[in-house]
Order: C-alpha cells, then sequence, then structure tokens
C-alpha cells in the first residue's frame, strides 16, 4: 500500500524499491543504441544526400546527376593483332596472360564516364564489370593488368571495391566501366552511380 503525504500525494520513498543507480543501467544501455542509430542515419543521410565535402551555400544551380546504365554484350577476347600479345597465342586468342596486350585483348569496355575538374562520381550499386580511370594528373587506376612479363599498367594502387566515392575526385578522368575474361560469352552488366 502507497503511503500518503499531507497533500494528498503518494509518498516516493514507499514506491521506490531499488538502490539510487538501478535505474542508471537500463538509461545507458539505451542512450547506447540510440547513439548507434543515430551513427546509422546520419551515414544513410549523407551518402543520400550530395557529396562528402559539397559546398552546401554553392553559387551552382547544379544538383547530382543519378546515372543508371546497364545493357549485355558479346565479350570476345580474341582481338590481338598478328605478332602481338604472348608467343603461345593463336589466332587473336591469348592463352596466357603474359603481357599487357594479352590483357588488353580480354577486355571490353562496357561504359565510359567522364569525370570533370571539381566532380566526383558515387557508385551506389554494379554487377558484371569493375571500374578503372585514367586522369589528367597522370593516375591510372582500377585496370587489374598484372602481366606474367613483370610489366605494369596502373600507376596508382586501388584497393578498395568499386561501391563509394570512387577515387581522384575532382580530377578530370575518364572512367571506364569494363569485364575482364579469358573466354568468350554474353555478359550483363549494370552499374547505378551519381555525377556529383
Amino acid at each position: 500500500m502507497l503511503g500518503r503525504m499531507g497533500n494528498g500525494y503518494p509518498s516516493l520513498t514507499h514506491l521506490r524499491k531499488g538502490g539510487p543507480f538501478e535505474i542508471i543501467a537500463p538509461i545507458e544501455t539505451l542512450m547506447n543504441r540510440l547513439k548507434s542509430v543515430l551513427i546509422v542515419l546520419t551515414f544513410l543521410l549523407s551518402s543520400l544526400s550530395g557529396c562528402i565535402g559539397e559546398d552546401s551555400e554553392s553559387d551552382s544551380d547544379e544538383t547530382p546527376i543519378l546515372l543508371s546504365r546497364s545493357g549485355s554484350v558479346e565479350h570476345n577476347y580474341c582481338k590481338l593483332a598478328s605478332g602481338q600479345g604472348s608467343s603461345n597465342s593463336s589466332e587473336g586468342c591469348p592463352t596466357d596472360d603474359e603481357t599487357i596486350e594479352d590483357y588488353w585483348s580480354a577486355i571490353t569496355n562496357l561504359t565510359v564516364i567522364n569525370q570533370s575538374v571539381g566532380k566526383g562520381i558515387i557508385i551506389h550499386s554494379d554487377s558484371g564489370g569493375t571500374m578503372a580511370g585514367t586522369c589528367s594528373s597522370g593516375a591510372i587506376w582500377g585496370w587489374n593488368i598484372r602481366p606474367d612479363n613483370g610489366d605494369n599498367y596502373n600507376t596508382a594502387s586501388h584497393t578498395r571495391g568499386d561501391i563509394g566515392l570512387l577515387p581522384y575526385a575532382g580530377e578530370e578522368c575518364v572512367l571506364v566501366y569494363h569485364y575482364m575474361g579469358f573466354e568468350n560469352k554474353t555478359m550483363f552488366w549494370e552499374s547505378y552511380l551519381r555525377n556529383c
């Protein structure tokens, strides 16, 4: 039974059954969960809005441009000219990945995107290919061309996946979504990205 104070309200000393700090533990747990939710929401909202670091007071009327590109292509890896590629290549088909030419023969460009100065490309999803770029600064990244003879095509390393802001944002670059394979086949691909 609750005790009553002189003013008719229940006495708090009879309502509380535990120590004074027992209520603190559930609040700390709730705050930690709320903090995690806020971090996830902040990340999601920032990725759905403009590019990271975008100036909100820009005097430009430009808004990010969403691009959805997809298709299918007949990939043919037998594109070597006479005398190109490794010595054991036959009928234009590389049989080894000995030279840079062997790799170029095995690459089919799916789509090309021009990135202008001060802009960046964010990929939201992709399937069937890999992004690579060549920039005006001399940076060449993403081609994954590593022939056995030790030649190197890339001048810059790109070790993470394609999802997110691509390397060299802000520079003038030609980005190529491509497929590389040492077999002939029909390739289906898609890329959903934003130019901002």
